[in-house]
């Protein structure tokens, strides 16, 4: 999956019932809307008088292509495009993001970008007894005694680029 997320700050007057115009402008690309919510709860332990609370709102919606290889988000607290399955390439994730941005951004009138993230995550398939030497570049080595066998593996890199930005 790729995945490119604008987190963003709109104007004090936006509801999510506006976000449903980006909806309206993609539903013949992307047609089966879903809410997106967001919820918190609250507990309090003062043994006199013990207190529980949760709320739950609508956030936005994720609309998804009929055969669920895509999605665009438009949330409140911003826009994101997710591209599932026969990924291409950035330049293709970013004509998606493009295209469906200027819905968004006609709806939300978002005032600042806040933040940008760019996010990849792969599933490779391994074989049993496969070195992983000979599948990653870069990968994780096992200590001494632990055997080879690999059976999930989550990785992280941050590359610092010397001018205050990572990558």
């Amino acid at each position: 999956e790729a995945l490119l997320d604008l987190r963003t700050r709109l104007p004090a007057g936006v509801k999510v019932e506006d976000l449903d115009a980006v909806g309206l402008a993609i539903k013949d690309d992307y047609p089966d809307a879903r809410p997106i919510h967001s919820g918190q709860a609250q507990i309090g332990f003062d043994p006199t008088s013990p207190t529980a609370a949760a709320t739950v709102d609508k956030l936005g919606a994720i609309y998804w292509t009929t055969d669920g290889s895509r999605a665009v988000q438009a949330r409140l607290d911003g826009f994101t495009v997710n591209w599932t399955s026969g990924y291409r390439d950035f330049e293709g994730l970013v004509e998606m993001a493009r295209s469906a941005w200027a819905h968004f951004a006609s709806a939300a009138r978002p005032e600042l970008i806040t933040r940008v993230a760019l996010r990849y995550i792969n599933r490779i398939p391994l074989s049993q007894g496969v070195d992983l030497d000979d599948v990653l570049q870069t990968g994780p080595r096992l200590g001494a005694g632990l055997g080879s066998a690999v059976e999930d593996l989550f990785m992280r890199v941050v590359v610092p680029f010397g001018d205050g930005r990572r990558g």
